[in-house]
């Protein structure tokens, strides 16, 4: 961009210069804006994660970065949603509902959205560890349609909580 000056046209020395100008510092202040957003995203949680997604949504369409920006979106949603899989997978229905909760409302996560809200509020009741709200969670699971995004891993917390519920029968026999 320094060049510029030095030519001797003044078109090219004046308002080139300045639009040159203008778009490294517009692409120096998203690519910062993108290394937060991952630094955020790499410490992982559901608030980091929204605030990661926030600062990349945040970038321009006529940055020239706005498609490395919607690549990077992408990824952090995915990202967001293995963080609500992964808080089923734990016992940690709180985070998997507020993880639903946040799911963007596009097409895309509709179902998986309500799927991880069900699953969810399944683990929730499950986790009191008594046999009448373990078989209330398994009818909960249950009734997800085969078609369903989440379908595999409702049946998985069916048959665990199936056992836990033949667990607590036996201690109560013992």
């Amino acid at each position: 961009a320094v060049r510029l000056l030095d030519v001797d046209n003044q078109y090219w020395a004046t308002s080139q210069y300045e639009q040159l100008t203008v778009l490294i510092e517009s692409s120096r202040r998203d690519s910062d804006q993108l290394g937060r957003a991952r630094a955020l995203a790499d410490r992982g949680g559901v608030e980091n994660l929204l605030k990661a997604i926030e600062r990349v949504e945040s970038i321009p369409e006529n940055s020239p970065l706005f498609a490395t920006a919607r690549r990077t979106l992408v990824e952090l949603w995915e990202e967001f949603w293995v963080l609500g899989l992964d808080a089923l997978d734990d016992g940690d229905g709180d985070t998997a509902l507020e993880v639903a909760r946040n799911l963007p409302p596009g097409l895309e996560y509709q179902s998986k959205a309500q799927d991880l809200r069900e699953l969810a509020l399944a683990v929730t009741r499950a986790q009191d560890g008594g046999i009448a709200d373990l078989e209330a969670a398994i009818i909960q699971v249950q009734a997800l349609p085969s078609s369903r995004p989440l379908y595999e891993k409702a049946q998985r917390l069916s048959r665990y909580w199936q056992l836990e519920v033949q667990d607590v029968q036996r201690l109560q026999l013992a």
